[in-house]
């Protein structure tokens, strides 16, 4: 403990002075601060401490000349000196000496060593005292001449210090090497297992890429065969479905002459062969025809322009308004958009939903509710009716060519909505389906924005 001694610090980095401060106040010190030598020396003869510890390198008076003035004069002399600087050479050290300062600690230091040194000056002073000046030495270092007065043990003592302070700076310095080589070699392992690891990520990598590519590549030939498959089945299709026309139409004018001319005239099995080839030629004319027009959805398609679909909802129902008084359905048309569209093939998409909602009815007179709502980027349109409906389980074969969920009781050739899934796929848009056995059908498709107009007209 200081046991209530006083000391004096002259520093003029506040950062370095209060660090100092606060050590050798927790060791019981009492503790002073100046921030030049000027104040140094002025403070020092008013409080009259017990050592002063001060820098050198300090503005208005340095260390060594606050050290000199304190020497020199006869109320002050006695009080011991330690300078505190990162100068530690033999010109430095041979200034210390020549001032009069009692020791020489240089930076960094430990706050032990330091203790210890503080501890030494102050229960030692009288080792410590200068000669008188007519026993001043003179020392010489590289043509400099430096008056010492400072006595043998005083000399030696201040060596010593200079030569405990390099070397304590040397341990540390080996110290921080060792952790210096300790960082490094630790660093070393970490770079080569980071290295090590990135070489097997970007190895990975690598086969995920190539993996990517070659699916990408894959996918790419299977899309572009897929395409070429499916053109050549258009033309296929088209071209099958052109080509039997003809023989079909000979065969539906043959069977119509032979009922002109022979039912009623020939046996009842007779007539009844006649009906069974007529039909099934009549049949066989629809798909023909109905796989003609599936054919050319996307090939024979015309380009989009706006269109209002009211009107087209409008001719549809003109179109099939024999159906629909034999029926004795009502069709309720709410107000819809103007879409950029081809006009042809929104029409058979209508007409062919509102033709099932009337062939598929319950027994109850069909009601038929066509209308539209605007989403965020496209507009769907809804065509509801109250028929036989459908059980949900079925729906995924609904939009397949040639599938059909009824039986004969209810004819067409299965095309009609394959047909319809087509041609909204190729307007961008897509058509799903809601129902219940019992409780009718809903039918909804949507048409992007990016080809919708914005008003709604009354249909």
């Amino acid at each position: 403990m200081g046991s209530e001694k006083t000391i004096l610090i002259v520093e003029d980095s506040i950062t370095q002075a209060l660090l100092l401060q606060q050590s050798l106040e927790d060791r019981g010190y009492i503790v002073h601060h100046a921030r030049n030598g000027e104040e140094g020396l002025s403070l020092a003869g008013k409080i009259r401490p017990d050592l002063i510890i001060s820098d050198i390198i300090m503005p208005v008076m340095d260390g060594y000349r606050m050290c000199e003035g304190i020497k020199r004069s006869p109320e002050l002399k006695s009080i011991p000196v330690i300078l505190l600087t990162r100068m530690s050479g033999p010109e430095d050290v041979l200034r210390g000496l020549e001032v009069g300062a009692d020791d020489y600690v240089t930076k960094p230091f430990s706050e032990n060593y330091l203790s210890l040194k503080i501890k030494d000056v102050l229960e030692s002073p009288f080792k410590f005292r200068n000669c008188p000046d007519e026993k001043r030495i003179e020392a010489s270092y590289r043509s400099k001449i430096f008056n010492i007065g400072a006595g043998r043990a005083h000399t030696l003592n201040f060596l010593v210090s200079t030569y405990e302070s390099v070397i304590w700076q040397n341990a540390e310095l080996s110290h921080a090497q060792l952790e210096l080589k300790t960082l490094n070699e630790r660093l070393e392992e970490i770079v080569k297992e980071r290295t090590s690891e990135l070489k097997r990520i970007n190895e990975e990598l690598t086969i995920e890429i190539d993996e990517h590519m070659y699916a990408r590549e894959r996918l790419r030939k299977l899309t572009s065969d897929l395409e070429k498959s499916n053109k050549e089945l258009e033309q296929f299709a088209y071209t099958a479905s052109h080509d039997l026309q003809e023989p079909l139409r000979a065969i539906t004018g043959y069977m119509g002459l032979l009922k002109r001319r022979y039912v009623g005239k020939l046996d009842e099995k007779a007539d009844e062969f006649i009906k069974f080839a007529s039909d099934s030629a009549d049949k066989m004319q629809k798909m023909v025809s109905g796989l003609l027009t599936f054919s050319r959805i996307d090939t024979f398609g015309k380009a989009f322009e706006p269109v209002d679909a009211g009107a087209i909802v409008r001719d549809c129902v003109e179109d099939l308004k024999a159906s629909i008084d034999e029926s004795g359905a009502t069709v309720s048309v709410g107000a819809l958009p103007v879409v950029e569209a081809d006009a042809s093939q929104l029409g058979h998409v209508f007409q062919n939903l509102i033709s099932n909602a009337i062939k598929f009815r319950a027994d109850t007179p069909p009601r038929v509710d066509i209308s539209a709502f605007e989403s965020l980027a496209e507009w769907v349109f809804t065509v509801a009716d109250n028929g036989v409906g459908f059980d949900m389980k079925h729906s995924d074969r609904l939009f397949n060519i040639f599938q059909r969920l009824h039986g004969v009781e209810y004819p067409g050739t299965g095309l009609g909505l394959a047909a319809c899934k087509r041609i909204v796929e190729r307007h961008n848009g897509r058509i799903w389906v809601e129902s219940e056995k019992g409780k009718g059908t809903t039918f909804r498709f949507s048409i992007p924005k990016a080809r919708a107009g914005k008003g709604m007209n009354p249909a």
